[in-house]
């Protein structure tokens, strides 16, 4: 079960990485390992990784909006020009 939990730990923390890499965020805070912090310092681990998750959410919000945006304003435009 502790291999389980280990190699999934460390499989969530090489997708934000690689998420935060391919939206060209700088180095997130929280993507150390916690297996032996002590509880304090785990609990403050574990609310950076929130906050990483969370930022990664926004930018790719922002970068969904930003191109329904664009789609519809090639749309609009493709679509005057016809008329």
């Amino acid at each position: 079960m502790k291999c389980t939990i280990a190699l999934f730990l460390h499989q969530y923390v090489s997708l934000l990485r690689g998420v935060a890499s391919c939206l060209e965020l700088d180095e997130i805070a929280g993507l150390q390992t916690m297996a032996h912090l002590p509880k304090d310092e785990r609990d403050k681990l574990t609310d950076q990784r929130e906050a990483a998750a969370e930022a990664l959410t926004q930018k790719i919000k922002a970068l969904r909006e930003r191109l329904n945006r664009q789609v519809a304003n090639k749309s609009y435009c493709t679509n005057s020009s016809i008329k």
